[in-house]
């Protein structure tokens, strides 16, 4: 059996959007602004081998990488998917920072998320939000 979540990378992004501000994000824009950070950290990672810096320097970001690949085979293994796909991992994790920004700044000017074609403020979800951190 064989399932297509999306067919596109656009199709996805609209239809993670109001999970990755109202989940991932829990609504706040400095959450969404961390999550940013942490993905392009990650995806521009295999850029630190040129960078300028100590040998030892470069490692944190190295190992970061090396960590970020070995989870995406290993996950790979266990869905039984090609584990070739988890050197993209970092391109991947790029695509996911854009999408993070996109969603706080949809969600910031809605002033929420749309599901379904309906719009839910913010304040509302916020409240009735049933795990908090």
């Amino acid at each position: 059996m064989r399932l297509e979540w999306y067919a596109s990378f656009r199709e996805m992004r609209v239809a993670m959007q109001k999970n990755l501000f109202a989940i991932l994000g829990r609504f706040s824009q400095l959450r969404m602004a961390g999550l940013a950070l942490v993905f392009t950290w990650l995806g521009l990672a295999p850029a630190a081998i040129l960078a300028p810096v100590p040998a030892w320097a470069r490692a944190i970001p190295l190992l970061g990488l090396a960590g970020l690949v070995a989870s995406v085979a290993l996950a790979s293994r266990v869905t039984a998917r090609a584990r070739s796909g988890a050197i993209l991992a970092p391109l991947a994790c790029l695509g996911m920072s854009w999408m993070v920004v996109r969603a706080a700044w949809v969600g910031w000017r809605l002033g929420g998320i749309v599901w379904r074609g309906v719009r839910y403020p913010t304040a509302l979800l916020a409240a009735n939000q049933r795990v908090r951190v």
